[in-house]
């Protein structure tokens, strides 16, 4: 369900100009990220400037991508080319060129919010959010057809919306700064942090915290949660016979300078045991 297999679908596209006027806005661009084409609406800087260059570029070569549309009821229904419109709008120009389509409803609905997911600048925990509504709102029947119809692996699709059960502060500072854009470090944290364990809460901000101030990827990551490992208590067992005692003790990989060291230490603590036995 990608933007290039919908338009592949569809091969009885029209080109024509069509009166800007009769242009409506797709109800899921709106419901799902939030966006206008009023002339008036509200932008970004960045936003601000990238119109700014595409109405630049439309007065000196004209367009040189149709927006899609399909027609319902004499008007028309935008599915793709949002930011093309409204440069249009905002250059007061009547007509625009158009690829009229003959999608399904659904079909005009995921490209739509496709087409935005790919092209909007969301952070991390408004990616997360989008991809929240979307499967609320039904569009897609679950994770598995999010994933493929944005062109992702499921577990990035995962890995994203689990962003959203993490400790309260983190999600928080996520949603102000996009401090960690890896979904899959995030992951990691979550993981070695799980909030059902007593402190993980703590835990699991003071990870995040240090992934931030270190500007640590995942490598450095592991590595520092290797370290911090807490060490397991020596494994060993006894079993006493009538004339001796037998001794096993896991000890891990063995290296010859590692059989030598535990030589040593058992020689000196059995020396000491059989002193205080005689």
């Amino acid at each position: 369900m990608r933007l290039k297999n919908f338009q592949r679908f569809d091969t009885m596209q029209l080109l024509k100009k069509i009166p800007v006027d009769l242009i409506d806005v797709s109800p899921w661009q709106g419901r799902l990220l939030d966006m206008s084409v009023e002339p008036q609406g509200d932008t970004s800087p960045a936003e601000a400037e990238a119109l700014e260059q595409l109405m630049q570029s439309i007065e000196i070569n004209g367009l040189m991508q149709p927006i899609t549309v399909r027609e319902i009821d004499g008007r028309y229904e935008l599915v793709d080319g949002h930011r093309r419109l409204l440069a249009h709008l905002r250059l007061g120009l009547p007509e625009i060129p158009a690829l009229v389509s003959h999608y399904t409803d659904k079909q005009a609905q995921a490209l739509t919010v496709i087409a935005n997911l790919q092209r909007k600048n969301l952070n991390t925990i408004e990616r997360a959010l989008a991809f929240e509504k979307i499967l609320s709102n039904g569009l897609f029947a679950d994770r598995k057809e999010l994933s493929q119809a944005i062109g992702k692996d499921e577990t990035y699709v995962n890995d994203l919306l689990n962003t959203l059960s993490m400790a309260p502060r983190v999600v928080e500072h996520l949603a102000k700064t996009n401090a960690v854009r890896d979904a899959r470090l995030l992951r990691m944290i979550r993981r070695a942090a799980p909030l059902h364990k007593p402190e993980g809460e703590q835990r699991q901000w003071e990870l995040y915290m240090l992934v931030v101030n270190q500007n640590m990827n995942r490598s450095q990551l592991a590595d520092h949660l290797k370290k911090d490992k807490p060490k397991q208590p020596a494994q060993w067992n006894i079993k006493f016979r009538q004339r001796q005692v037998d001794i096993t003790l896991k000890t891990g990989k063995l290296t010859p300078e590692r059989i030598e060291k535990i030589q040593e230490l058992l020689a000196k603590k059995l020396e000491d045991l059989l002193e205080e036995l005689s």
